[in-house]
């Protein structure tokens, strides 16, 4: 299992170049997202910091849920355990890709 620096971080403030940075509570910095990023022509440096910064927030989210439908599955009915199951198998991706034991 990986280890990342605690969260919270925030979206703060722009750097000399105009990237928007993302920091933790002590204000070190995690990242900084290029102003010029684009999606469909539209800017998506602010949108795309803010998810960066909301990381440790949700993968602590999603480890929770993990363990929720783990304790929980084997009293759903059939059809719940299987639509239940197809979600586990997408946070079980999510997570195995954000602690690195999978090639994103």
């Amino acid at each position: 299992m990986t280890t990342h620096t605690p969260g919270p971080w925030l979206v703060d403030y722009r750097d000399a170049n105009g990237s928007k940075v993302v920091i933790t509570r002590e204000s070190v910095p995690i990242c900084a997202v290029h102003p010029k990023v684009q999606t469909h022509g539209l800017p998506t440096a602010e949108p795309n910091a803010r998810l960066i910064a909301a990381a440790p927030e949700m993968l602590e989210a999603l480890k929770t849920a993990q363990a929720e439908i783990v304790c929980s599955i084997g009293y759903m009915s059939a059809m719940a355990r299987k639509n239940f199951q197809a979600v586990l198998d997408q946070i079980n991706a999510a997570l195995k890709k954000a602690e690195g034991t999978v090639r994103s």
